[in-house]
């Protein structure tokens, strides 16, 4: 009788170890400090400079900064706000500042569909919003779902020095993204 009440014992301790998962009971909404820093600091702030001259010019006012991202809500949602270890569901169009140019290749596969048409859902373990570009990472967690907003992110917080995959995004270029969260999960 000792023995089963060891066995059980033993195997309870084990099935309850087995349904911890760290991440699963995680919700940072701060992007580490060491992330921050670890970027160019005199590129970030000639690149929040650039970001100023470039509001300034097109007239676009009312924006909200948050570690030299400055963004703009055009609607803010009521639903939950992601964790920085979820996965997401969006609608959105990146383009270069400087140029205009949509850098999102599956919109230059598909130029006839409209951003604000196309969900996107980043739901795959190396999709996690933190392991998107830090722009997103520092902004997305304080926005409701249902929220429309416009982020207008110095090149270290998007792809830095090295560019964007496959040579669509320039070294060193400064981004706009407009994003609808569509879902948390």
């Amino acid at each position: 009788m000792k023995k089963l009440v060891v066995i059980l014992l033993c195997s309870t301790f084990f099935f309850l170890e087995s349904c911890k998962d760290d991440d699963d009971d995680k919700c940072t909404k701060e992007v580490p400090e060491d992330k921050l820093t670890v970027v160019d600091q005199t590129r970030l702030k000639s690149d929040s400079l650039a970001i100023v001259e470039y509001l300034a010019t097109n007239s676009i006012t009312g924006t909200e900064i948050k570690d030299n991202v400055r963004y703009l809500i055009a609607e803010l949602g009521t639903g939950e706000t992601p964790c920085l270890e979820s996965f997401l569901k969006v609608k959105y169009r990146g383009t270069l500042m400087k140029t205009g140019y949509i850098f999102d290749p599956d919109q230059l596969r598909q130029p006839d569909v409209d951003w604000q048409e196309r969900e996107v859902s980043f739901n795959t373990n190396d999709s996690r919003l933190n392991r998107l570009i830090l722009g997103w990472q520092i902004v997305l967690p304080s926005m409701p779902v249902g929220s429309k907003f416009t982020m207008y992110i110095p090149s270290g917080y998007g792809y830095g020095a090295n560019g964007g995959p496959g040579g669509s995004v320039p070294s060193n270029a400064n981004l706009i993204f407009e994003i609808e969260l569509i879902a948390v999960n």
